[in-house]
């Protein structure tokens, strides 16, 4: 059964406390608790409007479990799943979070862990505002993964061959992608000069309209061999972190 005491530490360390981004949408925020959430429970509670600069430890504690844990059905989820589960509720909302339950639905533990860290990674890759927020939110679904790990496996033994073979799982991914990426690019290059040689009479005006082309068409399959490479760095992270949690089991 999930249990919020153990899970909503982990989290609170990775939303630290008072920020107020310009980036971020969500706007000023204390541990985790924007000032829109905060403000709309203390209405709920006839309680005046205040900065969430000063809530108090029993009003976070009745905001994460009423507004996040409580709407994903936390008591019921497996350890492990809990956490992967109410920390991409309390990144991303708990919408989001939802979907990625049902999506690994009917999967064991470690999979569904698994699952649902992949496909909030995927969808964090592919927000504008990755570029101001991304170096923390990658580590911060990669130490969820490795927790989540750890707290579903039965043994230290197994949490250990769990991370290994999912780490390899993503270092497997990491080259591929990054061979996608080459082959993508190389053959772009190399076909239009196989195309057949114009007459001298049209020489000048077909030669400037293919430089034309092919740096359109070039500059295409650089962004996609770009957001492949992208996604092999995506994998190699995760890959680097799993490692890393198996050897301090």
């Amino acid at each position: 059964m999930g249990d919020l005491s153990r899970v909503l530490p982990v989290t609170l360390r990775f939303e630290g406390g008072w920020a107020d981004n310009a980036h971020d949408p969500g706007g000023a925020t204390m541990k985790g608790v924007t000032q829109r959430v905060y403000d709309a429970w203390r209405r709920s509670h006839s309680k005046a409007q205040i900065s969430v600069r000063f809530i108090s430890d029993a009003e976070l504690l009745a905001i994460y479990r009423e507004g996040y844990w409580a709407p994903i059905a936390g008591d019921e989820l497996a350890a492990g799943v809990d956490l992967a589960a109410f920390d991409y509720a309390v990144n991303s909302g708990v919408g989001a979070a939802k979907k990625a339950l049902v999506a690994a639905g009917g999967l064991a533990p470690i999979p569904r862990i698994k699952a649902i860290c992949a496909r909030r990674l995927s969808i964090l890759h592919g927000l504008s505002t990755w570029k101001y927020f991304g170096k923390g939110w990658g580590p911060r679904v990669n130490e969820v993964l490795a927790t989540g790990i750890k707290w579903a496996s039965s043994s230290p033994d197994e949490a250990r061959k769990e991370l290994q073979a999912t780490a390899a799982e993503h270092t497997s991914k990491a080259v591929s992608k990054a061979h996608a990426a080459v082959a993508a690019v190389i053959p772009g290059i190399i076909a239009p000069a196989s195309v057949v040689n114009p007459s001298a009479a049209t020489h000048a005006a077909l030669g400037l309209a293919g430089e034309v082309a092919l740096g359109a068409f070039g500059v295409a399959l650089l962004g996609g061999a770009i957001w492949i490479l992208i996604q092999s760095k995506r994998h190699a992270d995760t890959a680097s972190a799993l490692s890393a949690a198996a050897k301090e089991v």
